[in-house]
């Protein structure tokens, strides 16, 4: 390697921040998967996806605008497909479409309904396009399954189904989506979608372009 490339190195390389990078993933490379994975499967309930709990508004999904359903059906054809579910997909409304105001909304799949799960009101998301999808991994559930191997098998997990949505949404319904970037306003805007940045952690963001 010549001394023209190790000068840049020095000067635009952290070596404390390559530290604490190398560590994580040394860390992560751990081979630590619980064996009881069809337990884990059936005591987390990972068979289906996580709907919220506490929430504003329950709104039917066939009253709402196609791109809504086709999310949903391709979200459903993601978790049909899947062994388990470890992602959390959160829609983002940042606009007034028809009558769907803006604000946070996740899917329940099974009852076929969109829950409004923090209003937007003159506070809307600056940073934030019109229309998005935020893929969330459930991190004691990824813990359960992969012990010290959750940084990477998360990732790869989470990216998968990111990739997945973006194919599936095109083939089938001619939507497209591209992915943007977050991260630096990671933990402010998992608060500003009502989730806990501490089990919930943002791995991937989509601009839904209707």
């Amino acid at each position: 390697m010549s001394n023209y490339w190790n000068k840049y190195k020095n000067i635009y390389i952290d070596k404390n921040i390559e530290y604490q990078i190398s560590k994580i993933f040394q860390y992560s490379t751990l081979k630590t998967y619980n064996s009881n994975t069809t337990e884990i499967i059936n005591l987390f309930e990972l068979d289906r996806m996580k709907k919220p709990e506490i929430f504003h508004k329950k709104i039917i999904l066939d009253s709402l605008p196609y791109f809504i359903n086709n999310i949903a059906i391709v979200l459903e054809k993601i978790v049909n497909e899947i062994e388990y579910v470890i992602f959390i997909p959160v829609l983002v409304i940042n606009t007034t479409i028809n009558d769907l105001n803006p604000g946070a909304y996740m899917f329940d799949l099974k009852q076929k309904n969109l829950l409004l799960t923090m209003k937007f009101t003159s506070k809307r998301i600056k940073y934030n396009p019109p229309i998005s999808i935020h893929w969330f991994l459930d991190l004691e559930s990824a813990i359960a399954l992969f012990g010290q191997a959750t940084v990477l098998e998360g990732t790869k997990y989470v990216s998968k189904v990111q990739t997945l949505f973006g194919i599936y949404l095109e083939n089938l319904f001619s939507i497209k989506c591209k992915e943007f970037n977050i991260y630096m306003y990671s933990q402010r805007f998992t608060k500003d979608v009502n989730l806990n940045s501490r089990i919930c952690i943002l791995l991937g963001n989509n601009e839904i372009i209707i």
